[in-house]
């Protein structure tokens, strides 16, 4: 395993320091798990949880939501998912969006 490699440990990734840190373990599911020395915790390198098609599916559910057209849960029906996916992608995407700014300029009448 090269220092630059990713490794998913309890979902968040993490940089490989030393290469002595952590040493194989088994293979599980056609993939290689490492365990680290030091902690004891399992990963495994890489992280393929996620591809093209979640994609456009987070962005076209955020864009639905966005238009007002359906609840978390009717959106999650739609598409399969559960209504907490669903409001844990549109919470991303809020938080991931500056504040709307209003012009100066426009008065109310």
């Amino acid at each position: 395993m090269k220092p630059e490699d990713e490794i998913i440990w309890k979902q968040s990734n993490v940089r490989i320091v030393e290469a002595n840190t952590s040493q194989r373990m088994a293979k599980y599911g056609g993939k290689q798990r490492y365990i680290c020395k030091e902690c004891g915790m399992n990963f495994i390198v890489g992280d393929e949880r996620s591809n093209e098609k979640i994609a456009a599916l987070k962005a076209l559910v955020i864009l639905f939501y966005s238009l007002g057209k359906g609840s978390y849960n009717m959106l999650g029906k739609i598409f399969g998912r559960s209504r907490s996916l669903i409001y844990r992608w549109v919470k991303e995407a809020g938080l991931a969006t500056d504040e709307p700014c209003i012009d100066g300029e426009i008065k109310e009448n």
